[in-house]
This record gives C-alpha cells, structure tokens and sequence, in this order.
C-alpha cells in the first residue's frame, strides 16, 4: 500500500516556511516556524527575513524574544486594491447592495436588528442546542459579510484615487473588461 503523499512533498523548504508563516493570526518563533514546516533553522530565520525585508512579516519582539507575524495592515489594503482593479465601480456597488441583502435576510430569519442582539440571543435558554448552532453559524456568516462589506466600501471610497495613481493598471474580464475572467464575482474574505 503506498502512502498518501504529504503537502510538503510538493513545495521547496522556502515554500514551506512562507505557506505556514502565511496562515498565523499570532507571532510565531523561527523555530516554531522551522518545526510546522520541517525545515532547517537557518533556511527558515533566512525566509522569515527575507519577508521582512520584503514588508509581507513584521518582526516582533515578545519577553526578549523575535518572533514574526503577517503585516495585516498591508494585506488588508492590497485586499481593496485587488477589488478595486479588478472590478468595475457597478460590479463593487452591485456587491455592496447583495451584502446588505444577505445581513437583511439574516435579521429577518432570526427576527433580530443587529449582530449584538443575534449574539445574546444565542444563550436563550428557550431556543434549543441545534437552532443555537443554526444561530451561532448566522453570525459567523454576517460577521463575515460586514467585513466583506467594509472591504467593499473603502474599495469604492478609493476606486478614483487608486485609478488615478496607475492609469495604465488593467482590469480583469473578457476583452479588458470590469469583471471577473470566468464572469463570477467572488469577494468573499478567508
């Protein structure tokens, strides 16, 4: 019987550390980095600082410790401009309008006027085990389309101005067109 191959199997060691550093919501050692991607420790402190060069890490100091972690604030707004260029001013406000809908359908459902309300109502005691998991997956999924939605937002906020800086930027779609290649127009965040 052959084994099943495993992830690492298919990427270099470089590919490895920034695949593993790339999923951490918390800073995170070298070796705790060299450990997840089974690499040695000096080709994972060099990835790691090259990624700090290149501005995807933060290096961060914990109780005299380096540890590294994701630039958040630099994902987030190449996130608005990926959206940005990628899709027409109508295909963002067109998103915006479906998100609203989505929460709207949420409040109805759960007969609520915010995320709070659904929130508190998931430990009343008269609403049972599996329609409070029915609750509590709303929630994620409206917590899921704010974010998505403020995305959004500050995409069309900013649509002019990030147009204006690279006026030879492309969008995606048939033709140099304002839409997605195979016509879809997925903005849902991870």
């Amino acid at each position: 019987m052959r084994a099943m191959p495993n992830w690492k199997d298919d990427l270099s060691s470089r590919e490895r550390v920034r695949q593993i550093v790339e999923t951490v919501t918390d800073p995170v050692s070298a070796n705790w980095v060299k450990d997840q991607a089974d690499v040695g420790w000096q080709t994972a402190k060099n990835e790691l600082e090259q990624l700090v060069d290149r501005g995807d890490l933060r290096r961060v100091d914990q109780d005299g410790d380096v540890r590294y972690v994701p630039d958040f604030t630099r994902l987030y707004t190449e996130r608005i401009r990926e959206l940005a260029v990628a899709f027409s001013r109508e295909d963002l406000r067109d998103e915006v309008v479906q998100a609203k809908e989505d929460i709207e359908s949420i409040e109805t459902e759960y007969g609520v006027d915010s995320q709070e309300e659904l929130e508190a109502s998931l430990s009343d005691e008269d609403i049972a085990a599996a329609a409070t998991r029915e609750r509590q997956r709303a929630l994620r999924e409206w917590e899921e389309i704010a974010d998505e939605m403020q995305l959004l937002e500050h995409a069309l906020a900013l649509y002019e101005d990030l147009h204006d800086v690279d006026p030879y930027v492309e969008q995606g779609g048939p033709e140099g067109g304002d839409s997605a290649d195979d016509g879809s127009f997925e903005t849902r965040v991870a």
